[in-house]
């Protein structure tokens, strides 16, 4: 949801609020409320911070030894000298 339509969303559910809890007004002001959004998403929506690319297992490291043994023609030539 782009900013603009969350901070109109916001708003009007603070408007709703406002209309049913006058006295809430007083507690929370919509710049709160967005504060509090805020801090609820970087705390809900974040995701693991895993570094790089996941292992190989060993099984399939071994196969691929066992493949470039078996075959020595695959693969990219080598450098001479």
């Amino acid at each position: 949801m782009p900013l603009r339509s969350t901070l109109v969303l916001i708003r009007l559910i603070y408007l709703s609020v406002v209309r049913v809890f006058g006295w809430l007004a007083l507690l929370a002001r919509s710049g709160t409320l967005l504060a509090w959004h805020r801090r609820f998403v970087k705390r809900e929506w974040t995701y693991p911070n895993a570094p790089g690319r996941p292992l190989v297992s060993t099984e399939v490291r071994a196969l691929v030894e066992q493949l470039a043994r078996q075959n020595p023609r695959w693969g990219a030539p080598a450098h001479p000298g």
